[in-house]
């Protein structure tokens, strides 16, 4: 064998071994480990469909993430001491919710947005003459004093926007009989039994109440521009997930949001049979709506998934509700450091 060969021979041993040493010392995606994430949800949402198509379609499988779904109860309040508990890895809350636990010293921080526009409805018992939705906002508040006003519980969305929209209007929780609820299922039924007379409302809840049970109307719609400017709610992230500053550096809860990016990106693809997100929402939701009803909520959520958010997002929602920048370094972690 000439010189030259075993020369050859040798060089290429060198590198075979550099390629093993680094293929063990960075293992590729196929051989990392399957890891669990817990997420907490709360009840009734459907909000949660990207959840539910990265679990149908194998997402979460594809990022070596076993998904467990936890149902919590009571609203923001409870979820959060849940999440600050170590009951589950991650779960979606509001804006409001992250900075009230930071200023108490407990650190949080966001992973991705989940739905970053309102989904809410202001609406109203049918037979009640008043208000209309032409009487306008805060008019339209205005005529809600002394109501039975339904929200959910303290530190949830559909808590601080009810906030909001009462202070920007010169009232508050005073001003109105207010009715805490567990769930938008439980709004509904109690608004079809003359039990409430407004609900801040979402899909398909809204639709089952006005088209359905022709029980409500609704005099304010925050799902439009026009709403939204009325309130003064421009620029809002609605719904973002959240987990403890530890667990979010995480690489399995990294994955998890990956798997949700890639239900979102299916969910907006034109191609995507609106059908199947149809019978997945029904059946998770375990509620009996059309589905006319059903493709009406999916398709006005559609457009506003979005897991990416930033530092700038967050601050322009600390802005909106009058909230304080946060004292510390970063409010955001997960897919929105890979951008």
């Amino acid at each position: 064998m000439s010189l030259r060969v075993i020369r050859t021979l040798a060089r290429s041993v060198v590198v075979a071994g550099i390629i093993a040493s680094a293929c063990i010392a960075s293992p590729s995606r196929s051989q990392t480990a399957v890891e669990e994430v817990k997420f907490g949800l709360l009840p009734g949402l459907g909000l949660y469909l990207p959840v539910w198509v990265a679990d149908d379609k194998g997402f979460f499988t594809e990022e070596k993430v076993k998904p467990t779904f936890i149902n919590v109860g009571g609203g923001g309040a409870q979820t959060m001491a849940a999440l600050l508990g170590g009951s589950f890895d991650m779960t979606d809350l509001s804006i409001p919710a992250l900075a009230a636990a930071n200023e108490k010293g407990q650190d949080l921080r966001v992973i991705a947005g989940n739905h970053t526009a309102l989904s809410y409805a202001l609406q109203v018992r049918s037979d009640m003459p008043e208000p209309v939705a032409s009487d306008g906002y805060p008019a339209i508040m205005h005529k809600l004093r002394g109501k039975r006003v339904a929200a959910s519980t303290i530190g949830s969305n559909s808590y601080i926007v009810m906030k909001h929209l009462l202070e920007g209007a010169g009232m508050t929780f005073n001003d109105i009989a207010l009715t805490q609820v567990q769930s938008g299922s439980s709004a509904s039924v109690m608004m079809a039994a003359n039990q409430l007379d407004v609900v801040l409302q979402s899909e398909p809840y809204i639709s089952m109440l006005s088209d359905q049970l022709k029980k409500g109307r609704t005099v304010l719609d925050l799902r439009t521009p026009e709403g939204v400017k009325a309130a003064g709610l421009q620029g809002l992230i609605y719904d973002i997930w959240l987990a403890k500053a530890s667990v979010a550096k995480e690489d399995r809860v990294i994955r998890a949001t990956r798997a949700l990016d890639k239900a979102i990106k299916y969910i907006q693809d034109p191609g995507t049979n609106i059908q199947y997100l149809v019978d997945l929402t029904r059946k998770n939701l375990k509620i009996d709506a059309t589905d006319e009803i059903l493709q009406k909520q999916i398709k006005s959520m559609i457009p506003a998934f979005r897991t990416v958010i930033t530092r700038n997002d967050v601050e322009r929602s600390f802005a909106v509700l009058g909230i304080k920048p946060m004292p510390y370094e970063s409010v955001v972690t997960g897919l929105a450091m890979e951008k």
